[in-house]
């Protein structure tokens, strides 16, 4: 519309320029287009002179044209009379009030109301050229937005003397949850007082900023530090969708069919969340900047079996479910002692675990995961550990006196042993989830690792290949960088294209309770170690055991491990292990990070030290 206005406008202009065959007029300003347009008549008195043009903006009218010549001794015609001057010059700096609006999906439709300013004065809506896009939005008139009940997000356009400028226009749908004892006159306090902005505002202390999570994450605690406030309300924007928690608590955790709902939406976007504090900063409210959260397309699947030492035992947590259930443990195998440094089958049908007869010291025992306490053989001397199961999931590989023993999962017999380099111990094995290829902890022999099976101390990555059914001597995938770090805990992640693996630091032993180790990550096909310094969050964290999740291929891989970082204001850092997953992206360019700020895994137990959290496919029956 405002294309086609300024056009009429040209077009008159020319038209006057033109079409003038009138008496002279005065020569125009740089502003002032005057313009005669007499009538010549062919008898009779003479016609009267032309009306002067009107000013342009900011000159004067021009003077009337000369009378026309009478025809046949008619008398002249009088001048015409001067154009009116010309409007003001260009109008001043333009601005609508208000810069954006929001509306919420109503019957009847919600609508907001529109003032052009022009230097600090309104001008009349009758004035202004009103175009809302897009259509299916809304209309606009006088200034006075309505909407159809289209969710989106639009513009308000006001035109004023040859010059716009625009508002922004949403349309959402609004539900509001109120939890706790927040009482209609609190939400009302709190709706209708000033924003006094970040500065007061409650203070974020858990998820961190652009944290991705997976499309049907549940359970996920929103936590923040009150700052004096005593009500508080959550916003999270994503897709067309708002909903609003009401809360006298300094946390949240959103569920139900309002989660559900901005879940469904927000899956592939990132949604915002605001936090606002009020009832103990004066009668201000005080607002957040927004929290980003990305929600991947891409969900967990199947079920995390976690070591719990509270438990003492192997706990399994399924996706959906909402507290984990002993798998192995006292309670539910009170002849198994000690079942510990497990690993599953990649179809999750199977389970292999350390039997334990003198910490760290035990016999390699299987079962299947619907009966595991049902175990497959007599696991008396089978004296293996940190078993990975093979794609078959009938043959398995474990460290053994340093070496690498595959067993046959059913019978426990030994199949074959893997070489090893000169004066060299291995362990701490995982087997692709695709092929036979084997990725293991090389280190030096000797005094160097007198208890190779509980860690290799020392150790790099290096990989096994087996060729036409013969295990070829090992290759480095990646060595230690110095003689203060060294490598371990590797895994393969599902697709076969990374390894994740632990880089420790002195001084704190293998893993369970050091917290001078850090995550990496390499490709299988080369490259340089990359830190997952986003995933890591900081040195000293202790990040641990580094597990993948089955992968449903419509977008981030998954990656667990343990942690002894801090946990919101739930725990502190290094009080006690937890189960933590971070996205990786695995179309991230080589050297890049592909990790993202980790999540803490929901519905784990808070009071208990969780440790190897392997993740296997699992559906509840």
């Amino acid at each position: 519309m405002r294309n086609g206005w300024m056009l009429g406008a040209l077009c008159a202009a020319l038209w006057v320029m033109g079409c003038d065959d009138g008496g002279a007029s005065e020569a125009p300003g740089p502003a002032d287009v005057g313009v005669d347009v007499g009538l010549i008549v062919d008898q009779g008195a003479g016609g009267q002179g032309g009306q002067g043009g009107e000013g342009g903006q900011g000159g004067e009218g021009g003077a009337g044209g000369e009378g026309g010549q009478g025809a046949a001794g008619g008398e002249g015609g009088q001048g015409g009379a001067g154009g009116a001057g010309g409007a003001g010059g260009q109008p001043g700096a333009l601005r609508l009030e208000p810069e954006s609006a929001v509306l919420p999906v109503t019957d009847p439709p919600a609508q907001v109301q529109f003032t052009l300013f022009e230097s600090g004065q309104p001008v009349p809506n009758d004035q202004v050229n009103w175009v809302a896009a897009p259509e299916e939005l809304g209309t606009v008139e006088g200034g006075r937005f309505v909407s159809t009940g289209e969710v989106g997000v639009g513009t308000v356009l006001a035109e004023y003397r040859g010059i716009s400028t625009t508002a922004r226009v949403e349309v959402v749908v609004t539900e509001d949850v109120v939890l706790g004892d927040v009482t209609p006159e609190e939400i009302a306090g709190l709706e209708g007082a000033a924003d006094g902005g970040a500065g007061c505002a409650p203070e974020w202390v858990y998820p961190e900023a652009a944290t991705v999570i997976p499309a049907n994450l549940i359970g996920l605690e929103l936590q923040w530090r009150a700052r004096g406030h005593d009500t508080f309300r959550v916003s999270i924007d994503v897709g067309g969708t708002v909903v609003r928690w009401f809360t006298d608590q300094p946390r949240l955790t959103p569920e139900g069919e309002a989660w559900a709902r901005v879940m469904g939406r927000a899956s592939g976007q990132t949604m915002q969340i605001t936090l606002t504090g009020f009832g103990g900063q004066g009668a201000q409210a005080c607002s957040s900047a927004p929290l980003p959260v990305e929600v991947d397309r891409s969900r967990i699947v199947g079920a995390v079996y976690y070591w719990s030492t509270s438990d003492s035992g192997i706990m399994r947590l399924a996706a959906g479910e909402t507290a984990p259930e002993p798998l192995l443990n006292p309670i539910t195998a009170p002849t198994i002692n000690c079942p510990a440094c497990h690993a599953l089958s990649r179809d999750g049908t199977r389970i292999a675990f350390t039997r334990t007869t003198f910490p760290p010291f035990g016999d390699l025992a299987t079962s299947l995961i619907d009966e595991p306490t049902n175990l497959l053989y007599d696991p008396a001397g089978v004296a293996n550990y940190f078993p990975a199961f093979a794609p078959d999931n009938v043959r398995l590989v474990a460290g053994g006196a340093g070496q690498l023993i595959i067993r046959n999962s059913d019978t426990g017999a030994e199949l074959d042993r893997l070489p090893n380099l000169d004066n060299t111990v291995a362990g701490q094995p995982d087997w692709s989830w695709q092929t036979d290829k084997i990725v293991g902890v090389v280190g030096p022999g000797g005094l160097s690792n007198p208890l190779p099976d509980a860690g290799v101390t020392g150790g790099s990555l290096y990989l096994w290949e087996s060729v036409d059914g013969t295990w070829m001597d090992p290759r480095p995938l990646t060595l230690r960088p110095n003689d203060q770090r060294w490598l371990d805990r590797p895994a393969f992640s599902p697709e076969g294209t990374f390894v994740a693996y632990n880089s420790v630091g002195e001084g704190g032993g293998q893993g369970m309770g050091n917290a001078n180790v850090d995550l990496e990550i390499i490709r299988v096909d080369g490259g340089n170690p990359v830190p997952l310094t986003r995933a890591n969050g900081g040195a000293f964290n202790g990040n641990s055991w580094p597990k993948w999740s089955p992968t449903d291929r419509r977008g981030r891989l998954w990656l667990a491990f343990s942690s002894l970082r801090a946990y919101g204001d739930r725990l502190g850092p290094g009080e006690r292990p937890q189960i933590w997953v971070t996205a990786i992206d695995p179309n991230a360019e080589p050297g890049e990070d592909p990790s993202a700020p980790a999540f803490w895994l929901p519905y784990q137990s808070l009071r208990s030290g969780n440790h190897i959290p392997y993740w296997a496919a699992y559906t509840k029956e």
